[in-house]
């Protein structure tokens, strides 16, 4: 890693939702993704933003790199089905 004071990760951080500092000093916040502002039409001033390109399922970084990861990953949009064994 390579700053010591990012102790943090966000490992999908989409639109930073989870924070209250959405630029947090100790924060590499990380997702699959760009998108500018504008890109969804009922949320005008939504974007993502990542620090890094990256996949949760393949980080790049060593066992215990940071202190604290959060994981809030995006629900899936659309229909879901859920089979239930009986």
């Amino acid at each position: 890693m390579k700053n010591k004071k990012k102790f943090i990760l966000d490992a999908c951080c989409g639109g930073r939702m989870f924070w209250f500092n959405k630029n947090h000093p100790n924060a590499l916040y990380i997702d699959n993704r760009r998108r500018d502002t504008g890109f969804i039409k009922q949320r005008l001033n939504f974007e993502v933003q990542p620090d890094e390109l990256g996949d949760f399922t393949k980080l790049k970084y060593k066992n215990k790199s940071f202190k604290l990861v959060v994981w809030d990953p995006p629900i899936p949009s659309g229909p879901v089905s859920i089979q239930r064994e009986e």
